[in-house]
């Protein structure tokens, strides 16, 4: 019984020194690190936000501290000192927008860039009905953009037995906004939408 072990573990460390990694699944993966460790300065005292891959050697993103890109996976960077100004609230990235909802008194606010960060601009129009603010405080629990750059709020209202769930699309270009969706007695989990038509809501 002994005799067969050992013989199964001769042959399995005679397996592994006879390879070589060539011709191999090995072979696909780079032996060098993506990330160059003498670039200290990203992460020194920062954190990430959000970071997009614009193609196989090209990434940008978004730290506290600012602004990043690299053409070539981090073995040079270019970044740009920019402080993050969204504090609390909800933050979601779209491709070329980044929206910011903060609650203020019995509604929210929302605030755009379409320069990742360096300049804010604020939907001046009011988002929920006065009808809805009535009866009580609605408070953002979700954000989506689409791909067609509409942004998609999920609320919630009340809480306990008296609680509704609110769906709204914004159009922060276009300084336009409509409720989609109104459910009493509903709590808001989840949603995503692909377009201004296509998506669902739990």
């Amino acid at each position: 019984m002994d005799m067969s072990k050992n013989i199964v573990m001769l042959a399995f460390v005679a397996l592994l020194w006879c390879c070589n990694g060539k011709d191999t699944l090995l072979d696909l993966y780079p032996m060098e690190p993506i990330v160059n460790p003498e670039v200290g300065v990203l992460i020194d005292n920062n954190r990430m936000f959000h970071v997009d891959f614009d193609g196989r050697q090209q990434i940008s993103g978004i730290t506290e501290a600012g602004i990043f890109t690299t053409a070539d996976r981090f073995r040079s960077l270019d970044f740009e000192p920019q402080p993050w100004q969204p504090a609390g609230g909800l933050i979601v990235f779209g491709k070329g927008i980044i929206v910011h909802a903060q609650t203020e008194g019995a509604s929210f606010a929302l605030r755009y860039s379409t320069d990742n960060g360096k300049t804010w601009a604020t939907y001046g129009e009011p988002i929920v009905d006065e009808r809805f603010l009535a009866v009580g405080s609605v408070s953002p629990v979700q954000l989506s953009v689409a791909a067609d750059r509409s942004v998609w709020v999920l609320c919630q209202q009340g809480a306990g037995g008296d609680r509704r769930a609110l769906l709204y699309r914004v159009d922060m270009e276009q300084q336009q906004c409509a409720l989609m969706m109104e459910k009493a007695g509903a709590t808001a989990l989840t949603f995503d939408f692909a377009d201004s038509e296509h998506g669902w809501v739990l």
